[in-house]
């Protein structure tokens, strides 16, 4: 274990200062709305769906921090609740879709065939799709069986982004199986299965984390839109888009407060994991770390194939 936080060290030491800024900013925004979730029944001074005893359309004041709506929702109250629902929704769509796509990018990248491409076939049609599009036919389909709520949308969401992981992690796979290494382990009898999970997953797994964050920032956008267009969760839950869409009539008649503060709060929680996974990339990208490359060598990497450090892990040499 020490041997990994020395090298995690190590790492974060010969990044550019500008990537540990990026990941810092990053973090810290991440962190204010992963603390508003975590204790939003503490923080918020009223219910996500109370209404007895608010006013009508306040505009902010010390006693309604963000001002209240036309349905007499506190605003403020509504915000941090959906921080909760954002993580819930967002979290377990990117952790359904990565535990799909990355053993079939797995397979299909070790095992080649008329596998490989009966899978990069389909996920390229699902990919060339529209992804709001293909969230809300995903969502309407789930209706029936699911019930609409986070399971649903989750699930719907998760759609999108299968794709996004099988591809990467087939190509990266695609080059690590013709390294030495894995072709020692089969060559000493090492099974499909053990030289996938020993040798190839943990040299392919780095790439993860950037698109779990980017993919957990557009899941953000893509959770407003379905809630904007009706397709997200059940009402009265506290969601964005859906808030800011019960709130265009409000914006029109001069009650700006009511769309403002959730399109706040979308923009600064996609931010923050935005500036997490672009500076998880810069750490984690060998080309990018080079400091011939932020000198100005550019142009001598452009034909470089930008891949992960492939390290030999659990039975490779090290």
């Amino acid at each position: 274990m020490s041997g990994r936080w020395q090298k995690l060290k190590a790492l974060w030491a010969s990044a550019h200062p500008t990537a540990r800024h990026i990941i810092v900013a990053g973090a810290v925004i991440t962190l204010v709305f992963v603390v508003l979730a975590l204790f939003a029944p503490l923080l918020a001074p009223y219910g996500e769906a109370q209404f007895q005893g608010i006013p009508q359309l306040q505009p902010p004041s010390a006693r309604h921090l963000f001002g209240t709506t036309n349905l007499r929702y506190d605003v403020f109250s509504r915000v941090i609740f959906g921080a909760r629902l954002a993580f819930e929704v967002v979290v377990l769509s990117t952790v359904v879709a990565m535990f799909i796509g990355v053993p079939l990018g797995l397979v299909a990248g070790y095992s080649g065939g008329r596998l490989d491409r009966a899978l990069v076939m389909v996920t390229d049609a699902m990919y060339a799709f529209p992804s709001l599009l293909l969230a809300i036919v995903a969502a309407f389909a789930l209706r029936r069986w699911v019930g609409q709520g986070v399971p649903a949308a989750a699930l719907s969401i998760s759609v999108i982004y299968v794709p996004q992981y099988f591809r990467v992690v087939r190509n990266h796979t695609l080059s690590v199986r013709e390294e030495t290494f894995v072709e020692a382990a089969r060559a000493l009898g090492a099974s499909r299965s053990t030289t996938i999970a020993r040798y190839i997953f943990p040299n392919v797994i780095q790439s993860v984390p950037v698109i779990f964050t980017l993919n957990a920032a557009d899941a953000i956008l893509t959770l407003a839109a379905l809630g904007f267009l009706g397709y997200g969760v059940h009402v009265p839950s506290a969601e964005w888009g859906y808030d800011i869409s019960k709130a265009i009539s409000d914006a029109a008649s001069g009650f700006w407060w009511t769309s403002l503060f959730p399109g706040l709060a979308i923009l600064g929680l996609t931010t923050g994991l935005t500036l997490l996974g672009e500076g998880i990339n810069d750490l984690v990208n060998p080309l990018l770390r080079r400091r011939g490359f932020r000198r100005g060598a550019a142009g001598r990497h452009a034909a470089t194939t930008v891949l992960p450090d492939v390290v030999p892990v659990e039975g490779g040499t090290e």
